[in-house]
C-alpha cells in the first residue's frame, strides 16, 4: 500500500480490488414508492394498496419513514409472477389443444 495516499484513495484502491474468495458483495439498489409505482405504471398512492392486497412485497426496510424496496427482491418477484403465468397459460392451451374444458 502506498504510504502517500490519502484515507480515501486507499478506500477506493482497496475496494478495487479482486476478492479473495473470487467474488465481490453486489450493492444493493433500494427503489422509494414513487420509483416503485413508475415501475408497475400505477399512482404512488396505490402502492400501499398493492401491499395490503398481496399484489407486491412489503418494504424492505424503512428510512425514518419512507419505505424502501429491494429491486433484486422486485425482479425476483416479477420473474416468478411471469413463470407462473407463463405456465398457466401452457395448461390452458394444452387443454384447449386436447379438447378438455
Amino acid at each position: 500500500m502506498e504510504p502517500n495516499l490519502n484515507r480515501a484513495a486507499r478506500r477506493v484502491e482497496a475496494s478495487n480490488k479482486e476478492h479473495p474468495h473470487g467474488w465481490r458483495p453486489k450493492s444493493k439498489r433500494y427503489l422509494r414508492k414513487a420509483k416503485v409505482a413508475e415501475r408497475y405504471d400505477v399512482d404512488p398512492r396505490t402502492v400501499p394498496r398493492m401491499v395490503e392486497d398481496g399484489r407486491l412485497r412489503p418494504p424492505d426496510l424503512y428510512n425514518g419513514r419512507i419505505p424502501l424496496w429491494d429491486e433484486d427482491k422486485l425482479d425476483a418477484d416479477d420473474e416468478e409472477r411471469e413463470a407462473k403465468a407463463r405456465a398457466e397459460r401452457e395448461a390452458l392451451a394444452r387443454r384447449e389443444a386436447e379438447g378438455s374444458p
